[in-house]
């Protein structure tokens, strides 16, 4: 909605002569401006001239504005002024606006924010969209709106938290949801900004102007900070915050904590516009262009399909697109005016082709036959727009196609789909070797199923199998060679001899089998060997070896294939080997070989035994040498010689004797010179410090100390200082006096001037001692005060402040008030005057007094329309005297406390009328405290009673209703005697045949005759769509041999279903399944099906099961009158109907009926006995052709 200001101005003038000085008033409207002594004046005020004085009164334009709902600190000290805070800590303030944002609609709120003048302070304000309530908010450190989910929040920060909320050094602006402040989380939805220029401090005393947008269509969220555009943010927050709900509450918060600053905001213009919408044809919408206020007129134009063109939201139903024009014009007479576009969009289907018969087992193809394209095709055998013929759809097919606009605008049309059935029939064939078929005379040699396809009379396919089993004559040969002998398990003789035997047999198929057996018998063979060696032997029958004497034997394949048995007998003799391990420290002669060794080695010598074997001796022989060392050691004082572990204490030489690795002699020598070390000791007394000449360290405390160096002899000298340190004393004196000399003890010398004097002497440990004297000598003449003084703001308040100031003397101050107060700064204090005492630092002091004023006192006057009905208003006379301004805020009492912003005549600003409350029962209504422009607070507690007689308690009980249900005559409310409206339209008949399904709105309106009060209450009741029951089943009709059933319920939208399978079986809440029927015979099916609304539909099918088909046709028949085999005709099972023909043997035809049995006649004469032939047409249940021919013999 495009808002403009209609330019009326109301210029009203009052003129008053007091004391010969003029008085005007002039009124506009917002937007307007008057000429007032020369300038064009646009703001309310006072403007003097030459003349007189002249007092402008700008009126308000209606305006999406409502009132603002206070909660915790949040006050309201000026119209159209929200302080949210004080400067004062722990404080937590929050104003939600009355009238709720609807966020399908756009809006623009201009605004001014004020953060205070303490660049120390906190916390910041809040502006959020939420949608808990209008009493939230909570407190300091957390901008008073932490944990309010689910909610959208444009935070304007001035207290940096880094370590809690992840906040930058500066004040920020940052858009977070859900009332979580942490920008590092995941609700962080623009992370925080600096404010130009340069990360601007916020907190500077002035206001500054936020404008806030927001644009439904492209879902773009705005924030321009004084003409800056800050915040661009994209997001469909109505899905993705608030649940797909577009109403919220709106409004703003701030807390402080343990820094403060007074934050406030106020309202410049609050725009909210209505988008151009589009609806279907003959749609009806309702428009709300959320301007509210029962002090508003509304005019709709032009006047074309309005439910009524003088309220604030009628019903629109335009058949054709129109653009709207909405004036509204508050109680001053001012007006907006705005317009929106409605666009109708008129859908319509047309030209679905009809489509030609077509066979189950055609290709499926695409439906693209309706204009416009790019609906949905829907019915039997259609998925995805693709219709497919098959067996399930042989019969009429209704489809059905639905578009839809991109409005949401939608429209349909159907059409019929003939699908004809293909036929078929299977031969089972089971022979040997091959087969020739007669339908399409081909010879088979191999088994399978072969078909042959034809047109039937539908034009459809026909298909003949052949189910064809060929078995074939088999033979197995056998190709056996065998030792000695052969045992066949075909024909279980043994055979010892060479050659070829068979064996005929019937296979498994019924046909030939040879078995032939090629057989060849070899003979075994055996050898035997004796053998002697020594130690082992390997066998060149086998490749074994063998350690032991034995009979051995190897068992082997002969050039033949049979057994080959090689034995050996075994005898071994063995070697002998010995060795001899000796160490000698000298030369080493062997008693088995008579030689002499002087080296180490392994020596071997070899013989013949007893046995013919070798015999070997081994000799590992190990010749050792005696070793010696010598040491040569200098030491200090002692040494211990590793050698021996022996402490030698003087100088020497000494051995030690051992033996080697070789088990020979070891001597070892030391040649040992020993050394002493030496030592000095100091012992000294010093004053506060003292420089020791040995190591060159200078030494302030007492202690022991040591130096180590060496010696002349190499070894240790150590030298040891005994030091005892004295300290020197001194002593500092402070002293400071006011017009006064001062005497020092110390010396006893008088001093009259500031400064810094010392005296020397001697303390106890004969070091110096120092006094030191630091002196001030002020005077009083050099102090004086200044005063900052608040008065007391509202009468009978205590928030009076004193601050002194203190200039000269010399800090810090100390400070005495009247009541013993040692602060600088005294507080709430009453009107009054009040004393004091200065004293600085030095002693000097200064007294004086202070005094604080208070305003006077407020006078009221009210009284309230008595009595009223329930939910009716009464209205408040209100006077105000004795006032220094002209807005109060009053706080009413009526069962809750309220607020509203009057002038002193009780007029409600600024809509200029009296405040109107609307109590539910009888009661008091008291004013319990006008609060003025200047935040003074006046308590009354006057009240006015006020009568409120009550509604007539109604009720009405309806119930929805299903499509089908029986029209009726409204008489549910109680108590009697009211009128009914459905859906605005007088009338108490419920006309449920001719209504479409939809909800409609019941309203029943009654008057009390004796308290004359009024009410009424509406329900809605719907029209539900009833359910349509649709239940498929195939194979149908069926026979015995086929008789599991599938049903599919193709209804619409249901969520129960029962189904009675006419057999004693019922299936409860299955949408497809099958079932198999035990008998033949015609079952009832009974289909009952409920959907979400209760609604309920039924249906009544039959399923026939028929007998498996079956057909006998005789050879002969006698007819003789006997009453046995006197006609001739088929014996069937499972069968429709059949025709049958018979002829002569000359072809001629002598019968042909249907259904029919011949007796032998024609022309009711017997025929001669012969040979006849016939040809049978039957039928199945299924209408499947079966044809049958031949020939049979009549026999009298």
């Amino acid at each position: 909605m495009k808002i403009r200001l209609l330019c009326m101005l109301s210029l009203i003038l009052f003129i008053q002569n007091v004391n010969g000085q003029i008085f005007d008033t002039i009124t506009i409207c917002n937007g307007d401006s008057a000429l007032i002594y020369g300038n064009w004046e646009t703001v309310n005020g006072n403007y003097p001239g030459s003349a007189g004085i002249t007092t402008l009164i700008v009126n308000p334009t209606p305006a999406l504005t409502g009132n603002f709902i206070l909660n915790g600190n949040a006050t309201q000290p000026f119209p159209n002024t929200y302080q949210l805070t004080q400067p004062i800590n722990a404080q937590s303030g929050s104003a939600w606006n009355s009238v709720t944002l609807d966020l399908t609609q756009p809006f623009i709120f201009d605004v001014d924010l004020f953060f205070g003048n303490n660049d120390g302070g906190a916390d910041g304000i809040a502006f959020l969209l939420q949608q808990v309530s209008t009493n939230v908010g909570s407190s300091g450190g957390n901008l008073g709106y932490f944990g309010i989910s689910p909610s959208f929040c444009v935070e304007f920060d001035t207290w940096q938290n880094g370590a809690i909320n992840s906040d930058p050094w500066y004040d920020h602006i940052a858009v977070q949801k859900n009332g979580n402040l942490v920008h590092s989380s995941p609700n962080c939805l623009v992370s925080p900004i600096g404010f130009p220029p340069g990360n601007l401090n916020i907190e500077d005393g002035l206001w500054h102007n936020v404008v806030f947008s927001w644009d439904p269509n492209t879902y773009n969220f705005k924030v321009v900070f004084d003409g800056t555009t800050l915040v661009n943010y994209t997001n469909n927050i109505v899905s993705n915050i608030f649940g797909n709900n577009p109403s919220v509450y709106w409004g703003f918060t701030a807390a402080t904590g343990g820094a403060n600053n007074l934050q406030q905001f106020r309202v410049n213009s609050l725009g909210v516009q209505i988008s151009d919408s589009t609806i279907c044809h003959y749609d009806t919408i309702q428009i709300n262009p959320q301007v509210s206020s029962l002090n508003y007129s509304y005019l709709w134009t032009p006047n074309y399909n309005i439910s009524n063109d003088t309220i604030m939201s009628p019903l629109f139903s335009p058949d054709s697109t129109t653009t709207y024009t909405l004036q509204v014009t508050n109680t001053y007479g001012c007006s907006s005016i705005g317009s929106f576009t409605l666009f109708v969009d008129s859908t319509e289907v047309n030209n679905f082709v009809t489509i030609p018969n077509l066979c189950e087992d055609d290709t499926p193809f695409i439906l693209n036959f309706a204009s416009p394209s790019g609906g949905v095709y829907s019915g039997s055998g259609v998925v995805n727009n693709i219709f497919t013929p098959n067996i399930n759809t042989i019969g009429t097919n209704t489809i059905t196609y639905n578009y839809t606009s991109s409005n949401g605008c939608s429209d349909s049309i159907t059409q019929n789909i003939n699908v004809l059935a293909t036929t078929s029939n299977i031969s089972n064939i089971n022979v040997c070797d091959s087969y020739t078929w007669n339908i399409d005379n081909q010879t088979y040699t191999t088994s399978g199923i072969y078909t042959s396809v034809s047109t039937n009379a539908g034009g459809c396919t026909h298909i003949d199998s052949l189910n064809l089993i060929i078995s074939n004559s088999t033979s197995n040969y056998f190709s056996v060679s065998a030792c000695d002998l052969f045992t066949w398990n075909i024909d279980g003789q043994t055979y010892t001899s060479s050659g070829i035997y068979t064996s005929i047999s019937i296979n498994a198929a019924g046909c030939t089998h040879i078995d032939t057996l090629n057989l060849i018998i070899g003979n075994s063979s055996s050898n035997s060997f004796s053998v002697s060696a020594c130690d082992s032997y390997t066998w060149n029958v086998n490749g074994q070896t063998y350690t032991s004497s034995g009979i051995y034997t190897s068992i082997s394949t002969n050039t033949s294939g049979c057994t080959q048995i090689d034995s050996l007998v075994l005898v071994l003799n063995n070697s002998v080997t010995s060795s001899n391990n000796v160490s000698s420290c000298t030369p080493y002669t062997w008693n088995v070989d008579g030689q002499t060794y002087t080296t180490s080695g392994i020596y071997i010598f070899t013989n013949i035994n007893s046995n013919g074997c070798i015999n070997v001796d081994t000799l590992n022989l190990t010749i050792g040498n005696s070793t010696s060392n010598s040491f040569t050691v200098s030491a200090c004082d002692s040494y211990t010689w590793n050698i021996d572990g022996q402490i030698y204490l003087s100088s020497g030489i000494y051995t030690s004797v051992s033996t080697n690795a070789a088990g020979c002699t070891h001597i070892d020598t030391l040649d040992l010179t020993i050394s002493n070390s030496t030592s000095n000791s100091f012992s000294v007394s010093e004053c506060d410090s003292y420089t020791w000449n040995i190591d060159g360290q200078t030494y302030s405390s007492s202690g022991i100390y040591t130096v180590i160096s060496t010696n002349s002899s190499g070894c240790t000298h150590i030298d040891t200082l005994n030091l005892i340190i004295n300290s020197s004393t001194f002593n500092t004196t402070i002293e400071k006096v006011c017009d006064t000399t001062y005497l020092w003890s110390i010396n006893n010398q008088m001093y009259n001037s500031t400064g810094t004097y010392t005296y020397n002497s001697t303390n106890s440990s004969g070091c110096i001692h120092t006094e030191i004297l630091n002196l001030t000598v002020a005077s009083s003449e050099n102090i004086s005060i200044g005063i900052n003084n608040e008065n007391i703001s509202c009468r009978g308040y205590n928030d009076g402040s004193i601050t002194l100031n203190p200039i000269g003397g010399t800090s810090p101050y100390h400070y005495l008030w009247f009541n013993g107060d040692t602060n600088q700064s005294i507080g709430s204090l009453y009107s009054g005057t009040y004393s004091f005492t200065v004293t600085d630092n030095n002693g000097c002091s200064l007294d004086s007094i202070v005094t604080l004023n208070e305003p006077d006192q407020i006078l009221l006057n009210f009284n309230a329309v008595s009595p009223i009905c329930r939910n009716d208003e009464s209205f408040l006379t209100i006077n105000i005297s004795n006032a220094s301004t002209n807005i109060f805020t009053v706080s009413l009492f009526d069962s809750i406390l309220k607020l509203f912003l009057i002038d002193t005549n009780g007029l409600l600003i600024p809509d200029g009328v009296p405040i109107a409350i609307s109590p539910n029962f009888s009661t008091d209504v008291t004013i319990v405290s006008l609060t003025d422009n200047n935040g003074c607070v006046e308590t009354f507690n006057e009240d006015e009673y006020v009568e409120v007689k009550q509604l007539p308690e109604i009720s009405l009980n309806l119930q929805d209703v299903c499509s089908g249900h029986p029209s009726f005559t409204l008489n549910q409310a109680t108590p009697f005697g009211g009128t009914y409206y459905i859906n605005d339209s007088l009338s108490d008949f419920f006309d449920v045949a001719n209504l479409e399904i939809g909800d409609y709105n019941i309203v029943y309106k009654y008057v009390d005759s004796f308290t004359l009060c009024y009410n009424e209450i509406n329900e809605v009741i719907s029209i539900r769509e009833s359910p349509i029951a649709e239940l498929n089943f195939t194979p149908q009709i069926t026979n015995i041999n086929n008789s599991n059933i599938f049903f599919q319920d193709n209804s619409i939208d249901i969520v129960a279903s029962i189904c009675d399978l006419g057999d004693g079986n019922i299936i409860y809440d299955e949408l497809s399944f099958y079932h198999n029927y035990q008998d033949t015979g015609t079952y009832i099916i009974k289909y009952y099906v409920t959907n979400q609304y209760n609604c309920t539909d039924s249906l009544i099918s039959e399923l026939i099961v028929n007998p498996k088909y079956n057909i006998y046709i005789p050879n002969a028949f006698t007819p003789n009158g006997d009453g046995d085999n006197d006609y001739f005709l088929p014996s069937v099972i499972g069968v429709n109907k059949y025709n049958m023909k018979i002829y002569d043997r000359w072809g001629g035809l002598i019968y042909n009926e249907d259904n029919g049995k011949w007796d032998g006649m024609i022309n009711e004469k017997f025929v001669t006995s012969g040979v006849y032939s016939y040809s049978i047409l039957v039928f199945d249940f299924s209408n499947k052709p079966f044809k049958y021919t031949g020939n049979f013999s009549l026999i009298k």
